[in-house]
């Protein structure tokens, strides 16, 4: 190869780098409600509706499971259509709009109602919500794969996210949660209204902003790279099944994310509940979130360095350790207390620096195994792939909230309740306990998981995406070649 093509392809993969910073600016807007979710939905239910903890749990977990079942639908739909607006851009808009509809009708309009069909109402307006929710999550765990072609620009995307998603983050533990407290209460109509207004000019500002960088990448000569089959090929659901057979990096990826995913759920959904009646203080909690947030941003820009060096499997892992040893600290030594509270301050901020090693590389970590698909088969399908993984790790995580409500159910907590020794280790079994059994199987699994800097290389020659069909054939044909010279010597 010539010097001037080396120059050209090397300035071909450094080119649109702004693209990788921008695109999860698409994950950060569907990532405000998800975090207005986690953090409120079973507060909202218990505190608000008075709805039992147990049949708000169920509620999750109905709807979630939901969500998983549709998964694959939503993935075929996404790789079935073109449209003059694009593959991915129709469906990010949609659903947005559908996200901010379901949740005035939840946490507003369900006021309203009569005791008696608040319950009908929260299943029903939760399940279209996620429905709006898949088109969003599949489209941003796709796009990638159309914004860069370039493995080691991919973890600079996870570095954006981790801003974005740090910053998100906090918003909605801190500034979010003293609004409403401000407003009233957690049983108040009119602070939840002001709490829910906040979050969907959040969503639609950044949603906004995230069609930039895929603006121009939404068309067929990106995302038509099998075009060879696109014409007389289109996929169906049972290339999901064959999906999942294939990808082993997939399987293995699906397994340590569904049980993180499972884990922060049971985590999110138990942290209000932590601070009443294990820590017994919830004016701390917006404190934990400042001091949590700087720490998250810097630890945003150090995992995604840490990830440019040692790969993104490799970073995960060592994320997962960490919160392994924190949480083990966190349980055995309990320092819940105003004494003890720069230490508590000081594990929380480790806590959320290592789940930025998680979050940070499951984006590049999916592009890789939907270019990983390609490689072992010959077919580009970014949808099936990113939804095959989603609906796995919905199903897994549909049982975070039954988990919660059952064990709150079980300790005896209703609205108002007093704390107990019971609810105390009730809930610190969820808060710290569940999360590191979770990052256990989560390290077992990633063991198995082959994508690394030494594979990058075998996929990729210089700068593009080779098959493994082809690269057995050229490897055979060179082999033949040397035999046949071995004979004619």
């Amino acid at each position: 190869m010539t010097e001037k093509v080396k120059d050209q392809n090397s300035q071909r993969l450094s080119e649109g780098l702004w693209r990788v910073l921008m695109f999860p600016l698409g994950s950060a807007s569907s990532n405000i409600f998800l975090f207005f979710n986690n953090l409120f939905f079973m507060v909202f239910c218990t505190e608000a509706l008075k709805m039992n903890p147990v049949t708000t749990g169920m509620v999750l977990t109905v709807t979630r499971m939901i969500d998983g079942w549709i998964d694959p639908v939503v993935g075929t739909i996404i790789d079935r259509t073109e449209t003059r607006f694009g593959k991915f851009r129709p469906f990010l808009v949609g659903g947005t709009i559908v996200m901010v509809i379901s949740m005035l009708m939840m946490y507003h309009v369900s006021f309203m109602l009569p005791d008696g069909g608040q319950l009908a109402w929260m299943v029903a307006w939760d399940t279209i919500f996620v429905i709006g929710y898949s088109f969003v999550t599949i489209v941003n765990k796709s796009v990638l794969s159309i914004v860069t072609k370039n493995p080691n620009q991919r973890p600079a995307s996870g570095i954006a996210g981790g801003i974005y998603s740090t910053s998100l983050n906090a918003f909605m533990g801190s500034f979010v949660a003293i609004v409403i407290q401000e407003q009233g209460g957690f049983q108040v109509q009119n602070a939840w209204l002001y709490g829910i207004l906040i979050a969907i000019g959040a969503n639609l500002v950044i949603m906004l902003t995230a069609l930039i960088p895929i603006w121009t990448r939404d068309t067929p000569e990106y995302y038509n790279r099998d075009e060879a089959r696109a014409s007389n090929e289109k996929p169906n659901i049972k290339d999901f099944i064959k999906v999942i057979k294939v990808n082993r990096p997939l399987q293995m990826l699906m397994i340590a994310s569904s049980m993180n995913r499972l884990s922060e759920g049971v985590a999110s959904a138990a942290l209000m509940y932590f601070f009443m009646y294990t820590y017994k203080d919830l004016d701390i909690q917006p404190m934990v979130s400042g001091v949590t947030a700087p720490v998250g941003l810097i630890g945003a820009f150090v995992v995604g360095l840490i990830a440019v060096k040692v790969g993104s499997k490799n970073a995960y892992l060592l994320g997962t350790f960490g919160n392994i040893i924190v949480s083990a600290i966190l349980l055995i030594w309990q320092p819940f207390s105003p004494e003890l509270s720069t230490i508590f301050l000081a594990l929380m901020v480790m806590d959320t620096l290592f789940k930025r090693f998680n979050n940070q590389n499951l984006d590049p970590m999916i592009a890789d195994v939907i270019d990983y698909h390609q490689y072992k088969t010959g077919r580009y399908l970014p949808g099936a792939v990113s939804s095959s993984f989603s609906f796995i790790q919905q199903f897994f995580s549909s049982f975070s909230g039954s988990i919660t409500g059952f064990v709150l159910g079980a300790a005896g907590y209703a609205a108002g309740v007093e704390p107990t020794a019971t609810l105390y280790w009730s809930v610190l079994a969820l808060y710290f306990g569940v999360p590191m059994l979770g990052d256990i199987i989560s390290a077992i699994a990633l063991k198995f998981y082959v994508i690394d800097n030494r594979f990058y290389k075998k996929m990729y020659v210089n700068g593009k995406l080779v098959l493994e069909a082809d690269t057995l054939e050229n490897n055979c044909s060179t082999r033949n070649k040397s035999e046949e010279l071995v004979i004619n010597s």
